[in-house]
């Protein structure tokens, strides 16, 4: 059980304005942040310049991680990792008219709906 004096200092302190408003605080610090590195191809902007050199591996296609199974490129580990999970590793859910394996039996679902329309819910 709340102990009343807790419970009265707690609601003393919800309406203090620094308790309250420390999202709001935190919103208007990350509205305020400058984006100086801007890529000169795109015009993407970045808050930090290695966020800017990481991006331009996209442009240039110079990947540091490639699938074992299909040999896509990836710059970035974890999108590598997903990738190889959702695609060849993971619980597979294969269409049954094109082979195709999904990792998720909505994803499966969605896909059948292009061989048989019949399936799609809004035809039901």
């Amino acid at each position: 059980m709340l102990d009343p004096t807790t419970a009265v200092e707690f609601w003393e302190r919800a309406e203090d304005p620094i308790f309250t408003g420390q999202t709001e605080i935190f919103n208007e610090k990350k509205k305020k942040i400058s984006k100086p590195a801007t890529c000169d191809l795109c015009q993407k902007s970045f808050s930090k310049r290695s966020h800017l050199n990481r991006h331009m591996q996209v442009h240039t296609g110079n990947f540091s991680h490639f699938c074992q199974y299909c040999g896509r490129g990836f710059y970035d580990r974890t999108h590598y990792q997903y990738h190889v999970y959702s695609q060849h590793e993971g619980v597979k859910f294969p269409c049954d008219f094109c082979g195709k394996n999904y990792y998720s039996e909505k994803a499966a679902n969605d896909h059948m709906t292009l061989h048989c329309p019949a399936r799609n819910k809004d035809n039901l």
